[in-house]
């Protein structure tokens, strides 16, 4: 048995696996490699790699090179290194913080990261050391979201209860940007790699459609574990949020109440969680530049 915080990490593991694969269709993939012209022998960083997924789709599509990925989370590494070593590719994963990545000078020829300077108060300073450790004529790619919000339809989900599940998220997102944060980096860049003097700068991006719907005995099963660990967790942010003022102790029981009468009816009537499918969509800039 897992105590709650294994189960946690747990699920934030499958879900960066779970949200990289859903991303990641086969036309973004062979979009995504044209675009930056990988070749075989190459040595290739992953910054923030997380579970690994970005530097394991690198490998596994050019086979042989140097393969490296980095994380602040060694747990994550931790999953990352086992996935790897299931699916037989050689890629050496390290705890290293971005900010002082503990390369030397010029050492890659495809520096990436996926969904981290956003997630960062100094993306400049991160995209420096990613140029440093690049070498002269090298490409340096990042991938980060491009709408500030993502956009929610629950047609199934009572008004009162939507409305709070988003008067929450601009919450979040503006102590977020209060914070220094920016989650719509996507969109600046162009302008940073500019800024930064990388050359022959391009981009292009992607809509996502999320539907979070459950068709087999798998799915579903996954479905109800995850949507139980996310409203533990969404618990402990509400919590914070109350205490903030944002929202008020009759929001906060409304909220959970449905949540937690929906959970019960999923596990004893699976058949609902077909007929109670919710759409997110999110979009995602891809740039790169030579450095």
């Amino acid at each position: 048995m897992y105590s709650q915080n294994e189960k946690i990490l747990k699920f934030n593991a499958e879900q960066l696996e779970i949200s990289r694969k859903k991303l990641w269709d086969k036309y973004l993939v062979d979009q995504f490699f044209d675009f930056i012209n990988v070749k075989k022998g190459q040595k290739i960083l992953d910054v923030g790699c997380g579970t690994g997924w970005m530097i394991r789709m690198i490998a596994s599509h050019i086979g042989e090179g140097d393969f490296y990925g980095i994380d602040i989370d060694r747990n994550l590494l931790n999953v990352a290194g086992e996935i790897s070593k299931e699916n037989n590719l050689k890629i050496t994963y390290d705890v290293q913080d971005a900010y002082n990545l503990e390369f030397s000078d010029d050492q890659f020829d495809l520096t990436v990261c996926q969904f981290v300077l956003g997630n960062t108060t100094n993306p400049q300073k991160v995209l420096r050391e990613m140029i440093r450790v690049t070498k002269p004529g090298g490409l340096v790619v990042c991938i980060d979201a491009g709408l500030k919000e993502r956009q929610y339809n629950w047609p199934n989900v009572p008004k009162e209860v939507y409305d709070i599940e988003i008067k929450t998220l601009k919450a979040i997102n503006q102590a977020a940007e209060e914070k220094g944060y920016n989650k719509q980096l996507g969109m600046k860049l162009p302008e940073l790699f500019i800024k930064e003097g990388l050359k022959n700068v391009d981009v292009f991006g992607k809509t996502n459609i999320h539907l979070d719907c459950a068709v087999n005995k798998d799915e579903i099963e996954k479905t109800i574990e995850s949507r139980e660990i996310m409203m533990e967790r969404n618990k402990r942010r509400f919590q914070g949020l109350k205490e903030r003022g944002v929202l008020t102790d009759e929001e906060y029981n409304l909220y959970f109440d449905y949540w937690e009468k929906t959970l019960e009816s999923f596990k004893k009537n699976p058949g609902l969680l077909l007929k109670s499918p919710n759409m997110t969509l999110s979009v995602m800039v891809i740039a790169r530049g030579q450095k």
